[in-house]
């Protein structure tokens, strides 16, 4: 999907929100992702993070502008990185996770991957807002809800920060306070699958 300035202003917001000074955080950013439109000088996110003094990394099964081959779908692949990120960011990437297994999977890293009172941020596309006809219907296969994140919420040790609707795409953040993770079959009743 790509950043775009209005992604970033979200981000960056919710980072100076929870945390004050992004200076010396820790950020995983799911995707190699590059920056879209006109007026910011860096073109991909691991620039323009690392700019703002954030020890940035970046994951991608393509391995390409400095991301590191990982596969969300795969447990062992994150173990270095249990409890290492203040942030972790997915701007569209974990639509494309193939399977349904597999979104539950690269949900589960993502809270593995973050620390206590870490922050998880998404910008997605949302079934309520895409429907099958919208902007984003022919984007990906998976699709999200603000009631898929709600019961994300309400059955892990997070916190909702704050929820948004930004380019037709859901914005939510929360923040991790433990170790406790939903269930993976009330998680996947809540993912929308697109009919083909």
């Amino acid at each position: 999907m790509g950043l775009r300035k209005d992604y970033l202003t979200y981000i960056d917001n919710t980072i100076k929100s929870i945390f004050g000074s992004p200076n010396n955080l820790h950020m995983l950013e799911l995707g190699d992702q590059k920056i879209k439109g006109k007026g910011i000088k860096f073109g991909l996110g691991k620039s323009y993070y690392q700019d703002q003094g954030l020890f940035h990394t970046s994951v991608d099964l393509n391995g390409r502008n400095g991301s590191i081959v990982k596969d969300l779908k795969n447990l062992d692949d994150f173990i270095e990185y249990h409890n290492k990120f203040d942030i972790v960011t997915n701007s569209g990437t974990t639509e494309h996770v193939d399977t349904l297994e597999g979104q539950y999977t690269s949900f589960l890293n993502i809270h593995k991957c973050l620390k206590n009172n870490g922050i998880a941020i998404h910008i997605v596309p949302d079934i309520d807002i895409t429907n099958e006809t919208g902007r984003w219907a022919d984007h990906c296969d998976y699709f999200y809800s603000i009631n898929l994140f709600t019961t994300l919420v309400e059955n892990s040790d997070y916190k909702t920060i704050s929820f948004d609707i930004i380019d037709n795409l859901r914005a939510y953040t929360y923040q991790k306070n433990g170790d406790k993770f939903i269930d993976k079959n009330l998680f996947l009743e809540k993912i929308h699958v697109r009919k083909n």
